[in-house]
């Protein structure tokens, strides 16, 4: 019967000792899904701005191609 007793119990603390150690995983992986989706939207944002930098980098190459072409011109001229 103390036998019995003794492995019940046994049973209750690796039970709770499951039970803790999984809530303690839910917790961590839900901060690093917090944190991965804080890192994803900053991401994205910086592409945005990258690609509006693109964008404005390529308008203004254009401009200074015309700009050169424009002074060539006036050089021939």
């Amino acid at each position: 019967n103390n036998s019995t007793v003794a492995s019940i119990k046994q049973a209750m603390i690796n039970t709770s000792k499951l039970t803790s150690l999984f809530t303690t995983l839910k917790v961590t992986y839900l901060k690093l899904c917090k944190e991965f989706n804080y890192l994803l939207s900053k991401f994205n944002e910086n592409e945005k701005v990258k690609i509006e930098l693109i964008h404005e980098n390529n308008e203004l190459k254009r401009l200074l191609a015309d700009i050169m072409k424009e002074r060539e011109k006036d050089k021939r001229q």
